[in-house]
């Protein structure tokens, strides 16, 4: 799946998510050590009872954290892949033949992508090694792109709408990280990538970066830019005008999603908040 592309970094954000998990782990081990102790000296029985308990709750548990970290790991690999990628898009190598057939292997079981491979493979042959990174991107990714666009404008005009009618702040908050959240994990997955309940922390994570980086300033200008040149803001009441901040808010959330997970870096998905905005604006002919 893609393991043997890149080394794996591992942030400090990461290791502190470890040790926090870790140190927590010991104490309730300790804790539950001591308990049993303390029941065996009063009853064998309801100690061994006590200990069977202990050892299938603690399986169930290590269970999922194993799932977890693997997840992580793998969410890990996913900056490596991107870097592999510019590099090869940049300098192409030999090396570019073998990340083509390891993102083949990645996709092959997605419905979006079949017809892309093929499509591919049939001109593998026939392409320089200069072009077969954007042909990757073009055949096998675009379908993606083009499921990934549907899923944030989707999540944006149902976050813009619950926004504008939402009575209470606090809770259109707590609504908008939810939702942001959860799309966030779909476009996860949908770009091949699983990422666990722990994970979510690390996308998170990788969002913040990728707003800053981006200028959520300069998001903001564009956005009221769009919004004046349609004279929509004259329109719209405050409680609209909100609830659309927040739809556009969701489709920069959705933007760097893309930025972050998409093996292959792509421009093309900038024009989103554009697109957004004319497919929701309802003055528009």
């Amino acid at each position: 799946m893609m393991e043997a592309i890149g080394t794996l970094r591992v942030s400090k954000f990461s290791i502190f998510i470890v040790l926090f998990i870790a140190l927590f782990l010991f104490g309730v081990v300790a804790e539950a050590i001591f308990f049993a102790d303390e029941i065996f000296k009063r009853s064998e029985i309801v100690g061994y009872s006590y200990l069977t308990l202990l050892l299938a709750v603690s399986y169930f548990i290590g269970s999922f954290i194993f799932k977890e970290f693997l997840y992580i790991f793998k969410l890990g690999r996913v900056d490596a892949i991107r870097e592999k990628s510019s590099i090869l898009k940049k300098l192409p190598t030999n090396e570019t033949v073998d990340f083509a057939n390891l993102l083949m292997t990645h996709y092959d079981k997605s419905p979006l992508t079949i017809n892309g491979i093929e499509k591919f493979r049939t001109q593998f042959g026939n392409i320089q090694h200069s072009e077969i990174i954007e042909a990757l991107s073009r055949e096998i990714l675009t379908p993606i792109d083009i499921e990934a666009e549907k899923l944030i404008f989707k999540y944006a005009k149902e976050n813009g709408v619950v926004s504008a009618v939402s009575p209470v702040a606090i809770l259109d908050l707590l609504f908008l990280f939810w939702r942001n959240m959860r799309m966030a994990r779909e476009l996860f997955e949908l770009y091949g990538f699983r990422t666990g309940v722990i994970g979510q922390f690390v996308i998170m994570k990788k969002i913040g970066e990728a707003l800053v980086f981006a200028g959520v300033s300069q998001i903001s200008a564009d956005a009221i830019s769009i919004l004046t040149s349609q004279t929509l803001v004259s329109k719209l009441s405050s409680a609209v005008a909100s609830g659309m901040g927040n739809a556009i808010f969701t489709v920069r959330v959705g933007i760097a999603v893309i930025d972050t997970v998409r093996p292959i870096e792509n421009d093309s998905h900038i024009a989103l908040i554009s697109r957004f905005i004319k497919s929701f604006n309802p003055f528009n002919k």
